[in-house]
């Protein structure tokens, strides 16, 4: 650590000493023991926010700051945070932030340029996260071809998929998605290795969507709208026409129509990940607390 850094933690700690001397002679008997406990932890957070500052030469190289006893996928550097000898920059390596990487993303401080934050995908402090950028949309009948679906006029049978409108130019309409039978949908969240307990996730899929990727539901009271099998908000974790409040899972809401559910799963996770599965008003009506069983066996 530099020497100015040790001047100003001693400083710090002989402030705290004085005060702690002066209260107890002056005025604990007076004010009582809780303005004495305030004062202290003014100093004391004081102290933790140096502290901290001093970390920034870390977070400048997009690293962090831990003890090398902690595991670190990548490097450590010396000299770059405060604290003992052992308190040491993790400069991550690029597998480390695959998680990010794979949605396209990059994990960053600050600020999120054109693009939004996902969180829970990036190792480190919680303010380092994956910051992915909406891809330009597509326009014409790509907005439908592009997620896997086809244009068609309504009167032709659209199998096994559903019709979703607004992405096909002239009075064509989009054929996508599918609809999951029961073990099939069993086994791709198996593969998927989803967290917590599957049958929790068949029963949600069941009641959200009757395990139809392509299912958009009616507009809730606010004028959100739930989107795909897991039936995502738009008003927080996707991106349709309507201004909602956030896009937490960096996507356009028809990505997760698709008949692939890569990015519909991956969006519930991070959902679960934020809120649990409390987040889902159909799970909380229909299969907390309840035998769920049934939505797994055989499969």
């Amino acid at each position: 650590m530099a020497s100015s850094e040790i001047r100003k933690m001693s400083l710090t700690l002989s402030i705290m000493l004085y005060l702690n001397q002066y209260l107890d002679l002056h005025c604990y008997h007076y004010i009582g023991g809780k303005m004495k406990v305030l004062f202290l932890s003014v100093v004391i957070l004081y102290g933790l926010v140096g502290f901290i500052k001093g970390d920034t030469r870390c977070r400048a190289v997009n690293g962090y700051c831990q003890f090398t006893s902690t595991r670190c996928d990548g490097t450590y550097s010396p000299g770059m945070c405060n604290g003992p000898a052992n308190r040491q920059c993790c400069r991550p390596s690029a597998n480390a932030d695959r998680n990010c990487a794979a949605r396209g993303g990059t994990c960053k401080y600050g600020t999120c340029t054109g693009g939004n934050f996902i969180p829970n995908l990036c190792p480190g402090p919680a303010d380092r996260r994956c910051c992915v950028g909406l891809r330009p949309p597509p326009r014409g009948d790509a907005r439908c071809t592009s997620r896997q679906g086809r244009c068609q006029p309504r009167s032709n049978r659209c199998s096994p998929g559903g019709y979703v409108s607004g992405l096909c130019t002239g009075s064509n309409v989009c054929c996508m998605g599918r609809q999951f039978q029961r073990c099939e949908l069993v086994r791709a969240l198996r593969a998927r290795n989803m967290p917590g307990n599957l049958a929790d996730w068949m029963c949600l899929a069941y009641h959200e969507s009757r395990f139809r990727t392509y299912a958009v539901g009616r507009p809730n009271s606010n004028g959100s709208q739930d989107w795909g099998l897991y039936q995502v908000n738009d008003n927080y974790w996707c991106k349709s026409n309507r201004n909602g409040r956030s896009n937490n899972c960096g996507l356009y809401c028809w990505d997760v129509l698709k008949a692939d559910i890569t990015d519909s799963t991956n969006c519930a996770k991070i959902v679960y990940r934020a809120q649990g599965f409390r987040a889902w008003s159909a799970w909380r009506n229909q299969c907390r607390g309840r035998d769920l069983s049934a939505y797994v066996r055989g499969c």
